[in-house]
C-alpha cells in the first residue's frame, strides 16, 4: 500500500525520536492509565493508542504483538477481575492493559534494542549512584528480554503443534502452564547470563584499575 508523504514523515519522526524520550513517555502514560478510573476516558485512550499504532506501524505490524502469547494471559487477568471485582472493573483492567501493551509495542517497534538499552542505563544511573540497583544489569536484562520474545512466540507455536499432534483441543490451562514453565526456565537462563556478564565486567574493571 502506498504511503503518503505526511504519513511517511510521521513514521520517520517516530523512529528518529530519542529512545529516552519514548521510554519516559511510556512510563508517564502507564502511570496515568493506572491513575484514571473512568471507563470513558480509558476507552478513548485505547482508541487513540490503536489509531497511533495503525498509522505509525501499519495494520499487520500493529496486530503482530498479539501473536506473542499475550492473549491468554490477558483473558486470565480480565477474567480474574470480573470474578472478584465485577464486569465494570474488568473492562477498566482490559482497557488499561491493552492500551499499555499497544503503546509498549509502538515504542519497541520504532526503537532499536541497543538504543533502548542505552537509554535505560542512562535513566537508571541516578539510582545506581544511590546503590539501589545496577544500571548495567537492568539494561542487559532489557536487551535479553527483548531478544527472548521471539523464543516465547516459538514456544507457543510448539505447544500448539504438540496439542494438534495428540488430537487435543487447546485450552487456557494446557497452553499457559507449559508456557509458564518454559518462560521460568528461560528467566533462569537470563539471570545466569546477566550474572556471568556482570562478573566478567567487574573483573575487567578491577583489572583495569590495577593496571
Amino acid at each position: 500500500m502506498t504511503v503518503g508523504p505526511g504519513l511517511a514523515r510521521a513514521r520517520a519522526a517516530a523512529r528518529a525520536c530519542p529512545a529516552l524520550a519514548k521510554i519516559g513517555a511510556l512510563t508517564a502514560a502507564g502511570a496515568l492509565l493506572f491513575l484514571v478510573g473512568s471507563p470513558a476516558v480509558l476507552t478513548g485512550a485505547l482508541a487513540g493508542a490503536w489509531a497511533a499504532s495503525l498509522l505509525l506501524l501499519g495494520r499487520r505490524a500493529s496486530l503482530s504483538v498479539w501473536t506473542l502469547g499475550l492473549v491468554w494471559p490477558l483473558l486470565a487477568v480480565v477474567g480474574f477481575a470480573a470474578a472478584f471485582e465485577g464486569p465494570a472493573q474488568a473492562f477498566v483492567v482490559f482497557c488499561r492493559v491493552v492500551t499499555l501493551v499497544v503503546l509498549a509495542h509502538l515504542v519497541t517497534a520504532t526503537t532499536q534494542a541497543s538504543a533502548m538499552q542505552e537509554a535505560l542505563v542512562t535513566a537508571l544511573r541516578p539510582l545506581e549512584r544511590l546503590h539501589l540497583l545496577s544500571a548495567e544489569k537492568a539494561g542487559l536484562a532489557l536487551a535479553v528480554t527483548l531478544r527472548s520474545l521471539p523464543r516465547i512466540k516459538a514456544a507457543m507455536g510448539e505447544i500448539r503443534d504438540a496439542h494438534a499432534a495428540r488430537g487435543l483441543r487447546p485450552a487456557p490451562s494446557t497452553l499457559l502452564i507449559p508456557l509458564i514453565v518454559r518462560v521460568l526456565r528461560q528467566s533462569e537462563e537470563t539471570a545466569d547470563a546477566i550474572d556471568a556478564r556482570s562478573w566478567s565486567g567487574a573483573a575487567r574493571r578491577h583489572s583495569d584499575d590495577h593496571a
